[in-house]
């Protein structure tokens, strides 16, 4: 671990914060798939037949919402994604991210307790892309589905926030 070394507190993703990253990565990404069939609707309905109209408001009220559904049963139903959102604390380096998982005992008086599960390496060439939100660091890891990870800003120490910041933005020049 180097100088520059920055390790966040433990803390926990929200799942609909997951999911709201997955589909806004793929939307995107993919924007043209809903866009085109109803933009040829659209104008279809607007030269030819009202008929096409009414298609094309079927097609995005009926069909969209289940392709989220297919989205978040791809995606978001996941050992990875369930993996995030468990409580982990994060260190980022110039060489990558280290990962330390908890899990949560809870007692008879509703205590929490974290215990550790694992820890997990992401080395830099694990690392697809990684951007930067208004309150949080996004990491897209490579691999065969959509690997996400996501750093809150309240989860870095407050007097280490530019140092995370600048610490990621070297490792993002390095992919």
């Amino acid at each position: 671990m180097t100088n520059n070394a920055v390790r966040t507190n433990i803390f926990r993703v929200a799942s609909s914060t997951y999911v709201k990253t997955i589909i806004l990565i793929l939307l995107q990404r993919y924007w043209w798939i809903p866009t085109v069939p109803i933009a040829a609707l659209v104008i279809a309905g607007c030269t030819v037949d009202d008929v096409y109209l009414y298609l094309a408001l079927i097609l995005f009220s009926v069909s969209y919402p289940a392709i989220l559904l297919l989205v978040y049963s791809r995606h978001a139903l996941t050992l990875e994604a369930r993996a995030e959102v468990m409580p982990h604390i994060v260190t980022i380096s110039e060489n990558g991210l280290a990962v330390e998982r908890f899990c949560i005992q809870t007692d008879d008086d509703d205590q929490e307790t974290y215990i550790p599960e694992s820890t997990d390496d992401v080395p830099a060439h694990k690392i697809a892309e990684i951007s930067f939100g208004r309150d949080s660091i996004v990491v897209r890891l490579k691999g065969r589905r959509l690997g996400v990870m996501i750093i809150p800003e309240k989860a870095i120490p407050e007097n280490h926030r530019r140092q995370a910041y600048m610490t990621a933005y070297q490792l993002s020049e390095r992919i």
